[in-house]
């Protein structure tokens, strides 16, 4: 009820036992028009606005205090791409149980994330835990984003030095490249069951996110501007291509290709893995 009581755009009509069949058929769900707009002009004003709402949430909340105290996470700024995250208070519970979290007025008059937060969370089956909530921009042939799980992660392994040396060897960025290209395992982490995304921009040919099930098929599944992608994060990883803009489109200069917004739990509907224990999954 507190929930509904806050919310005020209107979206897909989409259910949380629609999405929970899906991923147990498919392994994710594309809501397609997901923002329920009526014409490609309201849909355009919409995400620009969001876009905009975007930018302000990064002004106020990426700074040395929620850095110090892990309530915004450090911004991945690679080769064509930026990224920013920060750790939300659910609407349900303010305090976060003393967990670090940006101020629960941070995204005051920011209605549409605040709006679009509030039914991401019921089809993520989210009650009262912490919110990452991670924005991403992505240029013209932007660096690949590597096949992975999200989630909060402790402990990594990487290949051995000269398997490295071999993978790094064929480029010529330089020792970075080498960690970069590395074959990454993870060992101990915390990973969400259920990722969404929203594209609010993509002028990218066949861009999309690339998700990757365990009998070793992917699948590029793109989304259009008001699209809402959820996926399998436990059962299936996903990583991002190298993006080619479409031919003919003009984007203005400094402008990116691809512009999208997620929310992922941080520890309600959750499992910790630890490969060395031997029950390695627990909810």
């Amino acid at each position: 009820k507190k929930m509904e009581e806050k919310r005020r755009i209107k979206v897909a009509e989409v259910t949380e036992k629609e999405v929970e069949e899906a991923l147990a058929k498919d392994g994710f769900l594309l809501i397609k028009n997901y923002l329920g707009c009526s014409t490609e002009e309201e849909l355009n004003v919409l995400c620009k606005e969001i876009m905009n709402e975007t930018g302000e949430l990064v002004g106020r909340c990426y700074n040395d205090k929620n850095l110090h105290d892990h309530s915004a996470y450090i911004s991945d700024c690679n080769t064509g791409r930026k990224s920013w995250a920060f750790a939300l208070p659910h609407p349900n519970n303010s305090s976060c149980n003393g967990l670090p979290s940006v101020s629960s007025d941070a995204t005051t008059n920011l209605n549409n994330i605040q709006d679009i937060t509030l039914n991401v969370l019921e089809l993520l089956n989210l009650k009262q835990g912490r919110i990452l909530f991670n924005i991403q921009k992505y240029w013209a042939q932007s660096k690949p984003v590597r096949r992975h799980r999200d989630g909060e992660v402790f402990s990594v392994e990487f290949q051995d030095s000269s398997q490295i040396d071999e993978v790094a060897s064929q480029d010529e960025t330089g020792a970075d490249q080498k960690r970069e290209d590395a074959q990454l395992q993870v060992i101990k982490a915390v990973h969400p069951y259920r990722v969404a995304l929203l594209t609010l921009r993509n002028n990218a040919e066949g861009g999309g996110t690339r998700l990757h099930f365990n009998n070793k098929v992917s699948k590029v599944v793109v989304a259009q501007p008001g699209d809402l992608l959820i996926f399998d994060n436990v059962h299936s990883e996903h990583s991002v291509d190298i993006l080619v803009p479409f031919e003919g489109v003009e984007t203005s200069e400094g402008e990116p290709i691809r512009q999208i917004i997620g929310w992922r739990s941080l520890e309600e509907n959750c499992i910790y893995l630890n490969l060395n224990s031997h029950d390695s999954m627990k909810p």
